[in-house]
């Protein structure tokens, strides 16, 4: 699914692998172009940070919990 550049605040963004992922409020967009943007994930309630390690997408929460996605970041179609 498509969606168009983050229309909320941007909290945090990150570049790995050619993606730019960005945290607008709790949805996470990734883009190749910043013209299409794609769903990434959606982010734990509270969190203020995103990053990538060895190709698997992080969040940072005010409650300093870190989470990492089970499925590691794909090159976005």
């Amino acid at each position: 699914r498509l969606a168009r550049a983050p229309q909320t605040r941007i909290h945090d963004l990150v570049v790995a692998d050619g993606i730019l992922s960005v945290l607008g409020g709790r949805e996470v967009l990734g883009t190749q172009d910043l013209a299409w943007w794609i769903p990434v994930a959606t982010a734990p309630a509270g969190t203020t940070s995103i990053g990538v390690l060895d190709g698997y997408l992080y969040a940072g929460t005010v409650e300093s919990e870190l989470f990492r996605y089970c499925r590691p970041v794909r090159p976005l179609r």
